[in-house]
Protein backbone atom coordinates (compact mmCIF):
# COMPACT_ATOMS: atom_id res chain seq x y z
CA UNK A 1 0.00 0.00 0.00
CA UNK A 2 1.00 3.58 -0.94
CA UNK A 3 1.81 5.58 2.41
CA UNK A 4 1.40 8.56 1.27
CA UNK A 5 1.98 10.71 4.52
CA UNK A 6 5.37 9.19 5.41
CA UNK A 7 6.67 8.93 1.71
CA UNK A 8 6.67 4.75 1.21
CA UNK A 9 5.52 1.86 0.57
CA UNK A 10 4.51 -0.55 2.98
CA UNK A 11 3.76 -4.16 2.70
CA UNK A 12 1.40 -6.60 4.56
CA UNK A 13 0.78 -10.09 4.07
CA UNK A 14 -2.94 -12.05 3.93
CA UNK A 15 -3.44 -11.75 7.46
CA UNK A 16 -2.26 -7.78 7.64
CA UNK A 17 1.15 -9.05 9.43
CA UNK A 18 3.88 -6.33 8.27
CA UNK A 19 6.71 -7.30 6.10
CA UNK A 20 8.33 -4.36 4.79
CA UNK A 21 8.56 -0.93 3.58
CA UNK A 22 9.92 0.77 0.63
CA UNK A 23 10.95 4.14 0.92
CA UNK A 24 12.24 7.18 -1.40
CA UNK A 25 12.97 6.07 -4.81
CA UNK A 26 17.19 5.98 -4.85
CA UNK A 27 17.55 8.19 -8.23
CA UNK A 28 19.24 11.65 -9.37
CA UNK A 29 16.46 12.07 -11.82
CA UNK A 30 14.23 13.76 -8.64
CA UNK A 31 15.18 16.98 -7.59
CA UNK A 32 16.06 16.46 -3.87
CA UNK A 33 13.69 19.40 -2.75
CA UNK A 34 10.77 17.37 -4.00
CA UNK A 35 8.75 16.12 -1.36
CA UNK A 36 8.06 12.02 -2.32
CA UNK A 37 4.01 11.19 -2.12
CA UNK A 38 3.24 7.77 -3.35
CA UNK A 39 -0.18 7.88 -4.73
CA UNK A 40 -1.15 4.69 -6.10
CA UNK A 41 1.07 1.17 -6.25
CA UNK A 42 0.47 -2.26 -8.48
CA UNK A 43 2.25 -4.79 -8.51
CA UNK A 44 2.46 -7.43 -11.86
CA UNK A 45 2.73 -11.12 -12.39
CA UNK A 46 6.43 -10.86 -12.12
CA UNK A 47 6.71 -9.26 -8.89
CA UNK A 48 7.93 -5.52 -10.29
CA UNK A 49 6.22 -2.92 -8.38
CA UNK A 50 4.71 0.30 -10.31
CA UNK A 51 3.64 3.95 -8.16
CA UNK A 52 2.55 7.30 -9.11
CA UNK A 53 3.70 9.81 -7.32
CA UNK A 54 2.28 13.39 -6.50
CA UNK A 55 4.26 16.27 -8.44
CA UNK A 56 6.37 13.70 -10.80
CA UNK A 57 4.96 13.85 -14.20
CA UNK A 58 8.22 11.75 -15.46
CA UNK A 59 5.93 8.39 -15.48
CA UNK A 60 5.37 5.37 -13.32
CA UNK A 61 8.18 4.81 -10.76
CA UNK A 62 9.80 1.37 -11.07
CA UNK A 63 10.71 -0.52 -8.15
CA UNK A 64 11.98 -4.43 -8.70
CA UNK A 65 10.58 -7.20 -6.62
CA UNK A 66 13.12 -6.58 -3.83
CA UNK A 67 12.31 -2.73 -4.00
CA UNK A 68 15.44 -1.42 -5.95
CA UNK A 69 14.40 1.70 -8.40
CA UNK A 70 14.27 0.52 -11.92
CA UNK A 71 13.26 3.49 -13.97
CA UNK A 72 10.53 5.41 -15.09
CA UNK A 73 8.00 4.08 -17.64
CA UNK A 74 5.41 4.85 -19.95
CA UNK A 75 5.84 9.16 -19.81
CA UNK A 76 3.11 10.64 -20.94
CA UNK A 77 3.76 12.29 -24.11
CA UNK A 78 3.70 16.30 -24.84
CA UNK A 79 1.63 17.87 -27.45
CA UNK A 80 2.74 20.86 -28.06
CA UNK A 81 1.67 23.32 -31.46
CA UNK A 82 4.41 24.44 -33.68
CA UNK A 83 3.40 28.16 -33.34
CA UNK A 84 3.23 27.68 -29.26
CA UNK A 85 6.84 26.11 -29.26
CA UNK A 86 8.16 28.90 -31.72
CA UNK A 87 6.72 32.02 -29.93
CA UNK A 88 7.89 30.63 -26.41
CA UNK A 89 11.62 30.12 -27.82
CA UNK A 90 11.99 32.93 -30.30
CA UNK A 91 9.78 35.62 -29.93
CA UNK A 92 8.60 35.87 -26.21
CA UNK A 93 10.27 37.95 -23.79
CA UNK A 94 11.96 36.65 -20.87
CA UNK A 95 9.41 38.11 -18.87
CA UNK A 96 6.81 36.37 -21.01
CA UNK A 97 8.39 32.95 -20.83
CA UNK A 98 8.53 33.40 -17.03
CA UNK A 99 4.28 33.87 -17.13
CA UNK A 100 4.21 31.07 -19.58
CA UNK A 101 3.23 28.03 -18.13
CA UNK A 102 6.10 25.25 -18.58
CA UNK A 103 5.57 22.35 -21.22
CA UNK A 104 6.16 19.32 -19.00
CA UNK A 105 3.96 15.73 -19.35
CA UNK A 106 0.93 15.35 -17.02
CA UNK A 107 0.89 13.04 -14.17
CA UNK A 108 -1.41 9.33 -14.31
CA UNK A 109 -4.48 9.64 -11.65
CA UNK A 110 -4.21 6.11 -11.20
CA UNK A 111 -3.18 2.96 -12.14
CA UNK A 112 -4.44 -0.91 -12.67
CA UNK A 113 -2.48 -4.27 -13.86
CA UNK A 114 -4.19 -6.62 -15.93
CA UNK A 115 -3.08 -10.69 -16.21
CA UNK A 116 -1.12 -10.29 -18.62
CA UNK A 117 0.97 -7.49 -16.99
CA UNK A 118 0.03 -4.61 -19.04
CA UNK A 119 -0.58 -1.41 -17.08
CA UNK A 120 -4.08 0.35 -17.58
CA UNK A 121 -3.32 4.17 -16.32
CA UNK A 122 -5.95 7.54 -16.18
CA UNK A 123 -5.03 10.73 -16.48
CA UNK A 124 -7.47 13.08 -15.24
CA UNK A 125 -5.90 16.83 -15.04
CA UNK A 126 -6.66 17.43 -18.90
CA UNK A 127 -7.72 20.93 -20.17
CA UNK A 128 -10.80 21.84 -21.75
CA UNK A 129 -8.79 21.75 -25.28
CA UNK A 130 -6.96 18.32 -24.54
CA UNK A 131 -10.53 16.76 -24.14
CA UNK A 132 -11.94 18.91 -27.20
CA UNK A 133 -9.16 17.69 -28.95
CA UNK A 134 -9.46 13.80 -27.78
CA UNK A 135 -6.84 13.52 -25.97
CA UNK A 136 -5.72 10.48 -24.73
CA UNK A 137 -7.38 10.45 -21.24
CA UNK A 138 -6.81 6.68 -20.15
CA UNK A 139 -3.53 4.31 -21.87
CA UNK A 140 -2.22 0.46 -21.62
CA UNK A 141 1.20 0.38 -21.32
CA UNK A 142 2.97 -2.79 -22.27
CA UNK A 143 6.10 -3.59 -20.18
CA UNK A 144 8.24 -1.10 -22.34
CA UNK A 145 6.27 1.99 -21.49
CA UNK A 146 4.49 1.70 -24.45
CA UNK A 147 0.54 2.70 -25.07
CA UNK A 148 -0.65 -0.07 -26.73
CA UNK A 149 -4.66 1.03 -26.28
CA UNK A 150 -6.60 -0.08 -28.92
CA UNK A 151 -8.67 2.43 -30.11
CA UNK A 152 -11.08 1.29 -33.12
CA UNK A 153 -14.39 2.63 -31.68
CA UNK A 154 -16.59 4.99 -33.58
CA UNK A 155 -15.60 7.60 -30.71
CA UNK A 156 -12.88 8.84 -28.52
CA UNK A 157 -12.00 7.36 -25.11
CA UNK A 158 -12.43 10.05 -22.84
CA UNK A 159 -15.92 9.36 -21.53
CA UNK A 160 -18.30 12.36 -22.28
CA UNK A 161 -17.91 13.37 -25.83
CA UNK A 162 -19.30 16.98 -25.27
CA UNK A 163 -19.67 19.19 -22.56
CA UNK A 164 -23.21 21.06 -21.30
CA UNK A 165 -24.09 23.42 -18.79
CA UNK A 166 -25.43 20.18 -16.33
CA UNK A 167 -22.02 17.88 -17.76
CA UNK A 168 -18.76 19.02 -17.07
CA UNK A 169 -15.92 17.33 -19.11
CA UNK A 170 -15.58 13.55 -17.93
CA UNK A 171 -12.35 13.26 -15.45
CA UNK A 172 -11.18 9.80 -15.60
CA UNK A 173 -9.61 8.86 -11.89
CA UNK A 174 -9.14 4.75 -11.27
CA UNK A 175 -9.80 1.72 -14.14
CA UNK A 176 -10.22 -1.64 -13.68
CA UNK A 177 -9.89 -4.30 -16.51
CA UNK A 178 -11.30 -7.93 -16.62
CA UNK A 179 -9.37 -10.89 -17.82
CA UNK A 180 -10.54 -11.16 -21.23
CA UNK A 181 -10.07 -7.41 -22.01
CA UNK A 182 -12.77 -5.12 -21.14
CA UNK A 183 -12.52 -2.34 -18.85
CA UNK A 184 -14.54 0.33 -16.73
CA UNK A 185 -13.36 3.99 -16.27
CA UNK A 186 -14.68 6.36 -13.50
CA UNK A 187 -15.72 9.48 -13.93
CA UNK A 188 -14.99 11.66 -10.98
CA UNK A 189 -16.43 14.76 -12.37
CA UNK A 190 -20.35 13.42 -13.25
CA UNK A 191 -20.01 10.40 -11.08
CA UNK A 192 -20.25 8.04 -14.32
CA UNK A 193 -18.34 4.37 -15.01
CA UNK A 194 -17.56 3.69 -18.97
CA UNK A 195 -17.49 0.64 -20.29
CA UNK A 196 -15.13 -0.35 -22.91
CA UNK A 197 -14.73 -3.37 -24.97
CA UNK A 198 -10.71 -4.44 -26.21
CA UNK A 199 -11.15 -2.49 -29.08
CA UNK A 200 -12.17 0.86 -27.49
CA UNK A 201 -16.14 0.23 -28.19
CA UNK A 202 -18.39 1.66 -25.95
CA UNK A 203 -20.40 -1.18 -24.00
CA UNK A 204 -22.87 0.76 -21.97
CA UNK A 205 -22.52 4.04 -19.13
CA UNK A 206 -24.35 4.19 -15.84
CA UNK A 207 -24.48 6.47 -12.62
CA UNK A 208 -24.46 10.57 -11.71
CA UNK A 209 -23.66 12.52 -8.76
CA UNK A 210 -26.28 13.23 -6.45
CA UNK A 211 -27.92 12.54 -3.08
CA UNK A 212 -30.55 9.44 -4.47
CA UNK A 213 -30.00 6.44 -3.68
CA UNK A 214 -27.23 4.99 -5.44
CA UNK A 215 -26.08 7.84 -6.70
CA UNK A 216 -22.14 9.06 -5.63
CA UNK A 217 -20.55 12.52 -4.93
CA UNK A 218 -17.26 11.85 -4.72
CA UNK A 219 -16.01 9.03 -6.32
CA UNK A 220 -12.62 8.04 -6.30
CA UNK A 221 -11.71 4.31 -6.64
CA UNK A 222 -13.21 1.51 -9.03
CA UNK A 223 -12.66 -1.93 -8.28
CA UNK A 224 -14.77 -5.22 -9.67
CA UNK A 225 -15.10 -8.72 -8.39
CA UNK A 226 -13.80 -11.84 -10.76
CA UNK A 227 -16.65 -12.60 -13.03
CA UNK A 228 -17.61 -8.71 -13.11
CA UNK A 229 -21.15 -9.25 -11.79
CA UNK A 230 -20.26 -6.86 -9.38
CA UNK A 231 -18.42 -3.20 -9.52
CA UNK A 232 -17.44 -1.22 -6.41
CA UNK A 233 -17.62 2.33 -6.11
CA UNK A 234 -15.34 3.92 -3.12
CA UNK A 235 -16.62 7.19 -2.33
CA UNK A 236 -14.48 10.07 -0.35
CA UNK A 237 -17.49 12.16 0.26
CA UNK A 238 -19.73 9.20 2.00
CA UNK A 239 -16.66 7.17 3.67
CA UNK A 240 -18.38 4.36 2.00
CA UNK A 241 -18.19 1.60 -1.01
CA UNK A 242 -20.92 1.66 -2.97
CA UNK A 243 -22.15 -2.03 -4.77
CA UNK A 244 -23.16 -1.96 -7.91
CA UNK A 245 -24.88 -5.39 -9.30
CA UNK A 246 -24.93 -5.59 -13.53
CA UNK A 247 -27.91 -6.49 -15.53
CA UNK A 248 -29.16 -9.11 -17.56
CA UNK A 249 -28.70 -6.58 -20.67
CA UNK A 250 -24.91 -6.30 -19.18
CA UNK A 251 -24.85 -9.59 -18.59
CA UNK A 252 -25.24 -11.33 -21.27
CA UNK A 253 -23.05 -8.78 -23.21
CA UNK A 254 -19.69 -9.12 -21.29
CA UNK A 255 -20.31 -13.03 -21.68
CA UNK A 256 -20.63 -12.76 -25.22
CA UNK A 257 -17.18 -10.96 -25.20
CA UNK A 258 -15.64 -13.16 -22.80
CA UNK A 259 -16.93 -16.54 -24.45
CA UNK A 260 -15.67 -15.22 -27.87
CA UNK A 261 -11.98 -14.19 -26.29
CA UNK A 262 -12.07 -17.65 -25.15
CA UNK A 263 -12.84 -19.39 -28.19
CA UNK A 264 -16.24 -20.17 -27.43
CA UNK A 265 -17.94 -18.98 -30.69
CA UNK A 266 -21.57 -20.62 -30.45
CA UNK A 267 -21.77 -19.66 -26.64
CA UNK A 268 -21.11 -15.88 -27.68
CA UNK A 269 -23.65 -16.44 -30.45
CA UNK A 270 -26.09 -17.47 -28.21
CA UNK A 271 -25.02 -14.00 -25.75
CA UNK A 272 -25.20 -11.92 -29.06
CA UNK A 273 -28.64 -13.29 -29.96
CA UNK A 274 -29.52 -12.60 -26.48
CA UNK A 275 -28.20 -9.35 -26.33
CA UNK A 276 -30.19 -8.53 -29.81
CA UNK A 277 -33.22 -9.93 -28.03
CA UNK A 278 -33.03 -7.11 -25.13
CA UNK A 279 -32.14 -4.21 -27.65
CA UNK A 280 -32.71 -4.80 -31.62
CA UNK A 281 -31.07 -1.80 -32.55
CA UNK A 282 -27.49 -2.49 -30.69
CA UNK A 283 -24.98 -2.46 -33.96
CA UNK A 284 -22.54 -4.19 -31.57
CA UNK A 285 -24.33 -6.74 -31.12
CA UNK A 286 -24.58 -7.60 -34.95
CA UNK A 287 -20.52 -6.72 -35.51
CA UNK A 288 -19.98 -9.25 -32.58
CA UNK A 289 -22.26 -11.53 -34.57
CA UNK A 290 -20.40 -11.21 -37.66
CA UNK A 291 -16.95 -12.03 -36.17
CA UNK A 292 -18.27 -15.02 -34.80
CA UNK A 293 -19.21 -16.26 -38.76
CA UNK A 294 -16.51 -14.53 -40.32
CA UNK A 295 -14.04 -16.69 -38.10
CA UNK A 296 -16.45 -19.56 -38.80
CA UNK A 297 -15.67 -19.51 -42.65
CA UNK A 298 -19.56 -18.37 -43.17
CA UNK A 299 -18.77 -14.94 -44.88
CA UNK A 300 -21.79 -14.54 -46.15
CA UNK A 301 -24.00 -14.67 -43.21
CA UNK A 302 -20.85 -12.40 -41.18
CA UNK A 303 -21.52 -9.55 -44.43
CA UNK A 304 -25.21 -9.62 -43.64
CA UNK A 305 -24.56 -8.94 -39.56
CA UNK A 306 -21.72 -6.36 -40.15
CA UNK A 307 -24.26 -4.55 -43.11
CA UNK A 308 -26.79 -4.39 -40.20
CA UNK A 309 -23.96 -3.21 -37.45
CA UNK A 310 -23.32 -0.63 -40.08
CA UNK A 311 -19.60 -1.34 -39.89
CA UNK A 312 -18.11 -1.06 -43.42
CA UNK A 313 -14.49 -1.97 -42.38
CA UNK A 314 -15.31 -5.69 -41.24
CA UNK A 315 -18.24 -6.35 -44.25
CA UNK A 316 -15.53 -5.29 -46.79
CA UNK A 317 -13.23 -8.20 -45.47
CA UNK A 318 -15.97 -10.33 -44.90
CA UNK A 319 -16.84 -9.70 -48.78
CA UNK A 320 -13.13 -10.35 -49.92
CA UNK A 321 -13.32 -13.63 -48.17
CA UNK A 322 -16.61 -14.13 -49.66
CA UNK A 323 -15.38 -13.39 -53.33
CA UNK A 324 -12.19 -15.63 -52.57
CA UNK A 325 -14.62 -18.54 -51.79
CA UNK A 326 -16.02 -18.56 -54.57
CA UNK A 327 -13.60 -17.93 -57.22
CA UNK A 328 -12.39 -20.97 -55.12
CA UNK A 329 -15.18 -23.35 -55.70
CA UNK A 330 -16.40 -22.07 -58.98
CA UNK A 331 -12.40 -22.20 -60.40
CA UNK A 332 -12.77 -25.21 -62.94
CA UNK A 333 -16.59 -23.88 -63.69
CA UNK A 334 -15.35 -19.87 -64.37
CA UNK A 335 -12.09 -21.67 -66.63
CA UNK A 336 -14.07 -24.03 -68.26
CA UNK A 337 -16.76 -20.91 -68.99
CA UNK A 338 -14.21 -18.79 -70.46
CA UNK A 339 -12.75 -21.60 -72.76
CA UNK A 340 -16.22 -22.47 -74.56
CA UNK A 341 -16.27 -18.12 -74.39
CA UNK A 342 -12.58 -18.09 -76.12
CA UNK A 343 -13.25 -21.29 -78.51
CA UNK A 344 -16.96 -20.40 -79.56
CA UNK A 345 -15.42 -17.50 -82.34
CA UNK A 346 -12.73 -19.74 -83.09
CA UNK A 347 -14.97 -22.65 -84.10
CA UNK A 348 -17.26 -20.50 -85.78
CA UNK A 349 -14.28 -18.80 -87.48
CA UNK A 350 -12.99 -22.48 -88.61
CA UNK A 351 -16.06 -23.26 -89.78
CA UNK A 352 -16.86 -20.21 -91.78
CA UNK A 353 -13.59 -20.74 -93.80
CA UNK A 354 -14.31 -24.84 -93.99
CA UNK A 355 -17.70 -23.93 -95.52
CA UNK A 356 -16.21 -21.00 -97.62
CA UNK A 357 -13.50 -23.76 -98.54
CA UNK A 358 -16.22 -26.52 -99.31
CA UNK A 359 -17.89 -24.15 -101.65
CA UNK A 360 -14.86 -22.62 -103.28
CA UNK A 361 -14.32 -26.29 -104.20
CA UNK A 362 -17.96 -27.09 -105.52
CA UNK A 363 -17.94 -23.94 -107.69
CA UNK A 364 -14.52 -25.06 -109.31
CA UNK A 365 -15.75 -28.74 -109.88
CA UNK A 366 -19.11 -27.78 -111.35
CA UNK A 367 -17.16 -25.41 -114.00
CA UNK A 368 -15.29 -28.14 -115.26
Amino acid sequence: MADSGNGRLVEYDESGKYLRQIGRPVTDLIDPSVTYTPQKVVVDRDGRIYVTAYGINMGLIEFNIDGDFQSFMGAAQVSVSPFEYIWKNYFSTKEQRARMATIVPTEYSNIFVDKSNFIYATINNLSNADMMNNADAIRRLNPTGNDVLRRLGHYSIIGDLYRSEDNKWSSFTDVAATDYGCYFVLDNANGKVFGYDYDGNSLFVFGRNGYREGNVQNAVAIGINEDASLIYILDYQMNCILTYSITDYGRHLLDALRLSDSGDSEGSINEWREVLRLNSNNEFAYTGLGKNFLANGEYKKAMEYFRNGNNKKYYSKALYYHRKELMEKNFGKIMAALAVLILIPIIVTVVKKIKKWAGDVKCAMSEK
